[in-house]
């Protein structure tokens, strides 16, 4: 693999002649974009947390998350099948981050949200009155 591509050459075989490519510095702010992004998803839980659920690579989660980084094809895809996020949100951040046909499991963090309210509104109070 070539670590230099000519200017005016494209990127692939697919892209047009003269076709402008975006420089790092143009990628950077999308790829941390979408990293906290991904964080948000996950309740901002740890690293170790997120490679466990989507069973991928620490070091290709931590390059999207810390370093802007863009995800692959097959990151994108596990977490959509983990979370039910929307590809398109979790990319740009517009449109619902939800897709309408896909259930979404709730992430860790609003189980154990959800669990807290429980256990504060409604189970605390009957073991008071025992």
């Amino acid at each position: 693999m070539r670590d230099w591509i000519p200017e005016n050459e494209p990127m692939c075989e697919t892209s047009e002649k003269n076709e402008r490519l975006y420089s790092r510095d143009e990628i950077l702010p999308i790829g941390l974009e979408i990293g906290r992004r991904i964080m948000e998803l996950f309740g901002y839980q740890r690293i170790s947390s997120i490679v466990f659920r989507l069973k991928l690579n620490s070091r290709d989660i931590d390059a999207v998350i810390n370093r802007g980084a863009l995800p692959s094809g097959e990151m994108l895809l596990c977490i959509r099948r983990a979370t039910g996020v929307s590809i398109d949100w979790l990319l740009t951040g517009e449109g619902s981050k939800f897709s309408d046909s896909v259930h979404h499991p709730a992430s860790s963090f609003e189980v154990v949200a959800a669990a807290n309210w429980i256990t504060d509104k409604d189970i605390s109070p009957r073991l008071a009155l025992q």
